[in-house]
């Protein structure tokens, strides 16, 4: 790197020159590299002048209209250990200003090593500063018990951006899938209710920065970003406004650059409204290695909550099958509900009433054994009978069931809750009402492949279809 003064312009110049470039600029720097006293001094006249100026202009180097119409250059190196500190003339220089040169060479040297010592300790305090930041992001996903705590640790981890001074216009998470060749969005800014926020799923061929993305993650390359301007930013939102939930925009900022940083599973996404230093990307990339740990630590998590949540289950349908296989007769199949409504529950569940059907087809019926109407589980040992045709409910069941639906649900309210509550009241002898449930019942039911199935009604939709698969298990 050579940072220059031109007098004659008053302009300070930095320009990254490559050393190989020409023999007079390598032998300079190897001169340097000797000894931190060492001295090199070269002239140009004539034709090497010439070659010199026309190598300058190669090399894009800064114009200089004075050397251009000089007849002779001359420059002079003394080394200040990790560079050289020089100055070019258009006379040859005396040995008594040589000498002067020397003297504030001495002066600059030590001048720049208090300079590198405090370059030093910033850089120290900067590391350290970035090594708290990052065992506070490690020390809160090391904490994480629950798969839902990831929000929380991905939240400490912009924060400690921030203060490290990295401004962003918003910050998220893009996880890829390699064969369906898609990645899935997820911003920072837009957490809702302590949950994740997901943006969308992209395909790798929507937009040039997606195909760039996959690119560089299929090459295990650090970082990637991809700047865009004006016009370009406004049809790039348009575009992914039908794949990507983001929040409607009036007002576009003139440069968006897009920076994410990859880990395996995908990136740390971080979008500013310049382009990042290498410095700034660099220090990211750590923050990405580490998220990759607390992504990997919420994959491992979800799978052990998945294989604990399997096991319980499995208890549950055990307890449910060893009441069955008990049975001796078919009115038993009230208590079998009974234990259904008690291990539903005991899996986080909250039903009102588990009731079973059993599906007379011939004789036009459905056969009920239920637990109570109020929704404290207990056992009602009376079963009834409700008529296929009965339009609210049962013919709705009984045409799920005859479809070979897995399952179905039915949300009563209004009209038809209290069509339902009076049918059932004059078939069953006891007398419910429709404001037990707050004027609404949402029934879940689960088909089996025989004549019986269970269903569950509740007050409000909320999960049913999972719940419907837990019934199927048990059947």
């Amino acid at each position: 790197m050579n940072y220059q003064y031109f007098p004659q312009y008053d302009k300070r110049i930095i320009e990254d020159v490559e050393i190989g470039k020409h023999p007079n600029v390598q032998a300079m720097i190897s001169r340097m590299q000797q000894s931190p006293d060492a001295f090199f001094s070269h002239s140009f006249t004539g034709i090497a002048l010439e070659e010199w100026k026309q190598y300058r202009k190669d090399d894009q180097q800064f114009p200089d209209p004075t050397l251009d119409d000089a007849n002779q250059v001359h420059f002079y190196f003394y080394s200040i250990g990790q560079g050289g500190l020089g100055l070019s003339a258009y006379t040859l220089l005396a040995e008594d200003q040589i000498a002067l040169f020397q003297r504030f060479r001495n002066v600059f040297t030590l001048a720049y090593q208090r300079f590198r010592d405090i370059e030093q300790a910033e850089a120290q305090v900067r590391e350290a500063q970035i090594e708290a930041s990052l065992e506070r992001v490690r020390a809160r996903s090391m904490a994480m018990h629950k798969s839902e705590e990831l929000v929380e640790a991905s939240n400490v981890l912009f924060d400690e951006l921030h203060k490290l001074g990295i401004e962003a216009i918003r910050a998220g998470v893009g996880t890829v899938d390699r064969d369906k060749k898609t990645v899935k969005v997820w911003s920072s800014q837009l957490i809702e209710n302590n949950e994740i926020k997901i943006l969308g799923e992209v395909p790798k061929n929507a937009h040039p920065f997606f195909e760039g993305y996959f690119e560089a993650w299929q090459n295990n390359e650090p970082w990637f970003t991809y700047t865009m301007h004006g016009n370009e930013i406004i049809a790039y939102y348009k575009e992914m406004s039908a794949l990507l939930s983001y929040p409607e925009k009036t007002e576009f900022n003139p440069t968006e650059s897009f920076n994410v940083f990859f880990f395996p599973e995908g990136s740390l996404n971080v979008i500013t409204a310049q382009r990042l230093s290498e410095v700034d990307c660099k220090l990211i990339q750590r923050f990405a290695i580490v998220f990759g740990q607390i992504y990997r630590r919420f994959l491992d998590l979800k799978l052990a909550e998945a294989q604990a949540r399997e096991a319980q289950i499995e208890l549950a349908l055990e307890r449910v099958r060893a009441r069955t296989m008990a049975m001796q007769r078919s009115d038993e199949l009230s208590e079998t509900a009974h234990v259904l409504f008690q291990q539903f529950t005991a899996l986080g569940e909250t039903p009102i009433q588990i009731t079973i059907g059993i599906v007379h087809e011939e004789e036009g019926y459905i056969e009920f054994r239920v637990t109570d109407w109020e929704g404290g589980g207990l056992q009602v040992n009376r079963g009834f009978n409700a008529s296929i045709d009965e339009p609210s409910l049962v013919q709705k069941m009984f045409m799920g069931w005859k479809g070979q639906q897995k399952s179905l649900v039915v949300d009563l309210s209004g009209k038809e809750l209290e069509a339902w509550v009076t049918y059932r009241n004059a078939i069953s002898g006891v007398k419910v009402s429709s404001a037990d449930t707050a004027g609404r019942r949402v029934i879940t039911c689960a088909f089996s492949p025989g004549d019986i199935f269970p269903f569950r009604p509740r007050a409000k939709i909320e999960g049913n279809h999972l719940f419907a698969g837990k019934i199927r298990r048990c059947i």
